[in-house]
């Protein structure tokens, strides 16, 4: 993907957590989505090497992975 589109989906990611975002307890399950959209986005940006991790990330991202598979298991 050119730089176009992740600049649309970063645009529609801020418009969507400025529109669902909040605070309240009927908030929950908005945030959630926005949470899980963000997991998307980030991944989708790890996936096709735009964005770069340091060295030292990488344990963090073991121990996020390993987690989330707890988790979900």
């Amino acid at each position: 993907m050119n730089g176009r589109i992740w600049s649309a989906i970063a645009s529609a990611f801020l418009a969507a957590c400025v529109l669902l975002g909040g605070a309240s307890a009927a908030g929950a399950l908005a945030n959630a989505l926005l949470q899980g959209l963000s997991v998307v986005v980030i991944v989708a940006l790890l996936w096709t090497g735009r964005a770069t991790m340091p060295a030292q990330a990488r344990p963090l991202l073991w121990i996020i992975g390993l987690y989330l598979a707890f988790a979900l298991a």
